[in-house]
């Protein structure tokens, strides 16, 4: 653990506050703060003595109670946080529990990125960069925060980048007429009703499922997206992934049509408000539910499987294949462009065979021009050398 740095306040006197483990395993924050002290070293030396006469540990924290600290202090989402917390007891907390935070290496850092790459899920596959990303992007995190507290001198994670597999990800969707054949073999209308949402609006799955009539604009035709959904221990209706992910989507006929016909069914409730479920009017689907069912149909209807994203994966597709940006893209399913071109940078890349047949039509109608003119300058030449 290195020193404190102490600071000077505006009266000229110097503080140094700092957080330490007791010999009981608690960590907790001291301030000190003398008027005799002259410069910052006199600060440090204090501090350094007073470590000595209580006795307690200068050799700093170790990960396991550094993370803890860190999932404390960071304000996360519930689904975020339950993210983190497993990916930490899985990957990290069984190579570097006791293991104190200033004392990992760079070499260290490698040794563990290597094991990752070499790990396989359940079903034998190799983790996807995305995972892997995670997984790291984690141990980073805590690390800063250690930095931050003065726990970690440098981040070995500073020095290395994190590392990904070679796989590359397969995008799996429906084209329109693949959803067509889909949607036609589910028979229960409430699920018929989830899947043509997703599909037709690209937005997410918990957006979905958190909707209310509320939501709904019939007159404008729009749908505001201001919450989200999330199923563990308990139901979590918190605030959607990001900041770009507050939005007003517009809403096809068909989506449109759909949405009317539920509020109607909704309104001849005497129960009835603008707080209603959109789907499920009193008790929200769960994702494990219609998961399990969109494999069920799928097979059913003669398609390939996709997962519930495949659905905003589907709507994204289709919009590139009309001749839609990235900027406009990001804009209506909730995403930064940086985001958009991440995960679907291959499909915009099958654009640049369009954009090069352009550029070589013009060379060629250019090339084409220069040669009328050539041809025009000498008949013109031959028609003054006659006169």
């Amino acid at each position: 653990m290195r020193e404190p740095k102490p600071k000077k306040d505006k009266n000229g006197v110097y503080h140094i506050r700092f957080r330490i483990k007791s010999k009981d395993g608690k960590v907790y924050q001291k301030h000190f703060s003398k008027s005799e002290w002259r410069t910052g070293k006199d600060a440090v030396n204090y501090y350094n003595q007073w470590m000595k006469d209580e006795g307690l540990s200068t050799s700093g924290i170790n990960i396991d109670d550094l993370n803890r600290m860190y999932l404390k202090d960071t304000p996360l989402k519930q689904s975020t946080y339950d993210n983190r917390v497993l990916v930490y007891n899985k990957y990290i907390f069984p190579v570097f529990e006791k293991v104190v935070a200033d004392k990992i290496e760079v070499k260290d850092i490698r040794r563990w990125q290597n094991e990752l790459l070499k790990m396989k899920s359940k079903k034998g596959k190799e983790f996807r960069d995305g995972y892997l990303k995670a997984i790291q992007d984690h141990f980073r995190a805590i690390l800063n925060y250690g930095v931050k507290l003065g726990y970690v001198n440098r981040s070995p994670f500073a020095i290395t980048n994190a590392k990904r597999g070679n796989e590359r990800k397969i995008i799996r969707h429906y084209t329109p007429d693949e959803f067509t054949q889909f949607v036609n073999a589910v028979d229960k209308q409430i699920y018929a009703d989830f899947y043509t949402f997703l599909y037709w609006t690209g937005m997410r799955a918990g957006e979905v499922i958190a909707l209310t009539d509320g939501d709904i604009d019939l007159t404008s035709g729009t749908i505001s997206v201001t919450k989200s959904f999330y199923h563990a221990k308990k139901i979590v209706i918190p605030t959607p992934k990001s900041k770009n992910s507050f939005r007003t989507v517009v809403m096809t006929s068909e989506v449109k049509r759909i949405a009317e016909r539920i509020i109607n069914e909704h309104s001849k409730s005497y129960k009835y408000s603008k707080k209603a479920i959109l789907f499920g009017f009193d008790q929200h689907l769960i994702i494990s539910t219609l998961q399990f069912a969109l494999e069920r149909y799928s097979k059913r209807g003669g398609v390939h499987r996709i997962n519930l994203h495949g659905f905003r994966h589907s709507h994204v597709y289709m919009l590139r294949k009309m001749g839609f940006n990235p900027f406009e893209i990001a804009k209506r399913i909730g995403d930064d462009i940086i985001e958009v071109n991440n995960t679907y940078g291959q499909w915009f890349d099958e654009g640049q065979r369009e954009m090069v047949k352009q550029i070589d039509d013009m060379r060629n109608y250019a090339l084409k021009i220069d040669e009328n003119d050539d041809y025009v300058a000498n008949v013109l030449q031959k028609e003054v050398g006659k006169a």
